[in-house]
């Protein structure tokens, strides 16, 4: 703000320094050209260098000498507003109970630009100080005669700082008048003369023009002209305009209870409008309070709120005090904002929300953002009184607070068609049901509730089935309320709905006894009533239960878990805490399905029987045909090369053949053009003949670990274990080890963390299972298997017996080898960025929750070698190379600690075994694993 003083500053500087007589020099200096005659050269001269040693800026001085010298005074050149005199009102008499205009000014904007100006500051003039007393109020008036505000008390130095609030356009000049309200009894002023000078204004850019600007002098007067009317032509006050009234009030745009995400910008809070009684009234300031007990300046950002008339910021909040158990802050307002005598005008609050995360301002979702106007103060347009707003006790506003929004990190949108359909005896899809998750997080389902009606059926084995299957378990109650409740252990996938993105489900059930006259109604329940964040058992009334993953993957013993209450979609259609529309389903006769035909599928090849096998590098035809099929293709379980649709019967060439295949044919039945039941297979093996002296097959090509363990060793599952440098971070990684496991407990295979809770990695396994861990960095895989991993169940019990376990960490998901083969995907995010202890660990687990290793039965039993780190995901061929080079180290391993060696002589195919020691041939070698089948 820029307040124009320049020649009071002036003045004061030569008062001090030489003298009141000076002083009037000086002042009397910037008056018109004649009055500086009277100063000399020298006196000029030193009145400059007198500035000059106070530190007056280049313009001033150039502006006094100018004057002083008989120049013009130069406004400055960045000026956006002008400040110059007006036409002045005649000298005269001031009686009392009279409204009396002093000094009239010109305020010019002559900039390219509008500007603003909030007040005037201006000076009474006269010889007593007393006669302070003689104006009830000070005021500046239009040129309408209109009244921008009063003030009623000058400062020690007679001064009053008078509000404006006025904007200039471009290029526009206004005319304002310095007013004074004569006090009611003049009597101990009379015959004094009194007058006011206009010292500064205060805009928010740069003034230029003369200052001060000094109007006429009066005459203070005991005259009663508002009595007997013996002088015409003033306007009394005794009987002053009525000061009207301000109130507030709810309106009715406010938005119902309802959820934000939190990041949101510009989120309306509350809509409220301001009423005005008598006369019209300008806004100056208005308070806006929060309710602490769900609330703080911290769901804020910046901690401040909005004010908005229509799409123009008129305010900032910053939300600073705490009275009565509400945070509460005043903005005052930036632009003029009139409320219409008898009339109203609806002003929003809106807030930009803060973002949650562990180390954002907001650490868990939940709270409810309730507000209300607490106070606010206007100015009279016609009275010039200054208003404070008649709605309730200050700080006692609870039956004016919002309905509140709740802030939640993300949330899911229900909707389904309520379209309708038909249904008949068997299973039906009673409802399709849309999940969407906003944009700013994942969500998780836990429970689902929805209302069933039937009529002249019945209905048994409900079940909601996601992309994956059926999501979990279904109750029907009393009331035949369907709850259906997630199971992660069973499908984990469909529990989850990731940022942006939406999944389809489906209620399904049996019908009995359905007719042309049956029908189901089917609905998504809601909630009635919001309920605070906890566990989901805590809630575990609610029909509706859901986590927005607010910082790390929820369990159902997290306190991140809530309702339905609020939320959108259906629920937007039905009402608050009302139950979704209902899908109407009508009952059909069945039409009879015709009897499945009973197919045959038979494939075979003109060549390679076991008795009269082709050599090696031959083809063969495969020929297939069937009947009552709808389509033929490979088995998944064959080589990619012969996958594609072969038809219902036809001939293929196998192409060369190195070794014996098998070929499989599957095709499924087909009843109306619609397949039905299981696929239908039909193999052929086709033989070839081995060659003389097969080929020791060459190592794979893998990319280079970063840690490699080759060497055998024997962990004792109570203290044994290797620690060694840490392998940095990797978003994907892969890990491969052969393991003998002695025992059935849970063993560490290795583990990767540091002091933070939470941000773990590692490999376990037991007799039955290989367990998982990723979540660092908020990375979601985790479980409730052993030291909070996720479980994949293996098909067999590997206690006792060598066998190669690999994990591959693609970053979105897992995947889980047991020797070579693929066991498990795992569609969990994961993650091994950061949280390093400087050492990477085999056989025993560091507690990221104590940040220490951590004792007990977890450590390694067993034997583990070949153990190796990638920080890359391998593909499934490279585990399978990787699991075939280990099985044929460990074979030739056995050949030579056994000194067994099986060869078939090209001559006389005589089989020869030797018990002694010796040196193996390449040949011999080859031979060995071909016929022991390892090869």
């Amino acid at each position: 703000m820029t307040s124009v003083a320049t020649l009071p500053a002036v003045r004061a500087i030569a008062i001090g320094l030489i003298g009141l007589a000076f002083s009037c020099s000086l002042l009397f200096a910037v008056a018109p050209k004649a009055h500086a005659a009277s100063l000399s050269p020298a006196q000029v001269s030193a009145i400059v260098s007198l500035l000059q040693s106070f530190g007056a800026d280049q313009t001033t001085i150039n502006n006094v000498q100018a004057a002083l010298g008989g120049g013009v005074v130069v406004p400055a050149q960045s000026s956006s507003v002008t400040v110059s005199a007006g036409t002045q009102p005649a000298n005269g008499l001031a009686p009392q109970g009279t409204y009396i205009p002093f000094t009239t000014f010109v305020l010019t904007n002559t900039g390219n630009a509008p500007t603003t100006v909030t007040s005037v500051t201006v000076q009474r003039t006269g010889v007593k100080s007393s006669d302070d007393a003689a104006f009830a109020a000070v005021y500046v008036a239009t040129a309408s005669g209109g009244d921008l505000g009063n003030v009623s008390s000058f400062d020690a130095n007679h001064e009053i700082t008078l509000p404006m609030y006025i904007t200039l356009q471009a290029g526009e000049s206004k005319t304002y008048t310095v007013s004074g309200m004569m006090a009611a009894n003049l009597s101990a002023y009379a015959s004094d003369v009194v007058g006011f000078s206009v010292l500064s204004v205060t805009t928010n850019e740069q003034v230029g023009g003369t200052l001060p600007v000094t109007g006429s002098s009066q005459t203070l007067s005991t005259v009663n002209v508002c009595s007997n009317q013996t002088l015409s032509g003033y306007q009394c006050w005794l009987t002053p305009p009525t000061a009207g009234t301000l109130s507030v009030a709810l309106d009715a745009n406010t938005p119902a209870y309802g959820v934000v995400a939190a990041g949101s910008t510009g989120v309306t809070l509350g809509s409220f409008r301001f009423t005005a009684t008598s006369e019209s009234e300008t806004l100056r300031t208005v308070s806006v309070a929060i309710d602490d007990s769900d609330a703080s300046p911290s769901d804020f950002v910046t901690g401040s709120v909005t004010l908005w008339n229509g799409s123009t910021q008129v305010g900032t909040a910053v939300l600073v005090n705490h009275p009565a158990q509400r945070w509460d802050g005043t903005a005052t307002l930036t632009s003029s904002v009139v409320v219409p005598q008898n009339g109203s005008i609806t002003l929003t609050v809106k807030g930009n929300i803060n973002v949650i995360g562990k180390t954002a301002p907001l650490s868990a979702s939940g709270d409810a953002l309730s507000l209300a106007i607490d106070g606010a103060m206007a100015v009279g347009n016609s009275s010039g009184s200054s208003i404070q707003g008649s709605f309730g006790q200050q700080y006692a506003l609870t039956t004016q607070f919002t309905p509140g929004i709740r802030v939640y990190k993300s949330f899911p949108t229900f909707t389904y068609s309520t379209a309708g359909g038909t249904v008949m005896n068997g299973s039906n899809t009673l409802l399709t049901l849309t999940v969407a998750a906003d944009s700013h997080g994942d969500v998780q389902l836990n429970k689902l509730t929805f209302s069933s009606s039937v009529v002249g059926a019945t209905l048994t084995n409900p079940t909601l089935v996601g992309p994956n299957g059926s999501v979990g378990t279904a109750t029907v109650d009393s009331r035949n309320n369907i709850s259906v409740t997630f199971n992660n252990a069973n499908n984990p996938t469909d529990a989850y709905v990731s940022a942006g993105q939406t999944k389809t489900y489906q209620l399904m059930g049996t019908l009995a006894g359905v007719t042309a006259n049956s029908s189901v109604w089917v609905a998504l329940k809601a909630d009635t009533a919001a309920v605070a964040v906890g566990t989901a058992s805590s809630i575990g009334t609610s029909n509706i239960i859901w986590s927005p993953e607010s910082i790390n993957f929820s369990t159902p013993t997290s306190a991140d878990w809530t309702n339905s209450y609020g939320l959108g979609g259906c629920y937007s259609q039905s009402g608050l805490g009302q139950d979704c529309f209902s899908n109407v389903l009508t009952g059909t006769t069945p039409t009879p399905t015709p009897p499945a035909p009973t197919p045959t599928l038979i494939i075979t090849a003109d060549a390679g029987t076991a008795a009269n096998p082709i050599p090696s590098g031959s083809s063969v035809n495969l020929t297939w045909t069937s009947s009552g099929m709808g389509a033929c293709g490979i088995a998944p379980s064959e080589p990619t090369q012969w996958a594609g649709n072969w038809g219902l019967s036809g001939t293929k060439n196998t192409g060369p053949l190195a070794q014996t295949t098998t070929f499989t044919l599957q095709c499924n039945a087909s009843v109306n053009g619609v397949l039905v039941g299981s696929p239908y297979n039909s193999s052929v093996t086709v033989y070839v003949a081995p060659t003389s002296t097969p080929a020791v097959p060459t190592s794979p090509t893998l990319p280079t670990p970063v840690l490699t363990v080759m060497a055998t060793q024997q962990f004792n599952g109570s203290s044994s274990y290797t620690a060694y440098p840490s392998v940095g971070d990797s978003q994907a990684f892969t890990a491969s080890a052969w393991v003998t496991l002695s025992g059935t407990a849970c063993s560490v295979v290795f583990s990767d963390a540091d002091s933070a809770a939470g941000n773990d990695v590692f490999m376990g396994i037991d007799a039955t299972h290989i367990y998982i861990r990723a979540d660092k960095g908020g990375s979601r895989l985790t479980g409730s298997g052993c030291l909070g991993s996720y479980a994949v169940a293996l098909p067999s019990n590997i206690s006792g017996s060598l066998h190669q376990v690999a994990w591959v960490n693609a970053g979105s998901n897992s995947a889980v080898y047991l020797d070579g083969t693929l066991v498990a995907t795992v569609p969990l995010s994961g993650s091994n960025v950061g949280y390093h202890n400087n050492t990477f660990t085999l056989g025993r687990f560091w507690d990221g929750a104590t940040g220490s290793y951590r004792n007990g039965a977890d450590y390694f039993n067993g034997t583990m070698q070949g153990f190796k780190y990638w920080n890359s995901a391998l593909s499934s061929s490279q585990i399978q190379q990787l699991y075939t080079a280990g099985a044929l180290a460990e074979a030739n391993a056995h050949v030579a600690n056994f000194a067994v060696a099986f060869v078939q002589t090209m001559v006389s195919d005589t089989l020869f075994v030797l018990a002694s020691p010796f040196t193996m041939t390449t040949n011999m070698l080859s031979s060995v694993l071909y016929w022991s089948g390892l090869y």
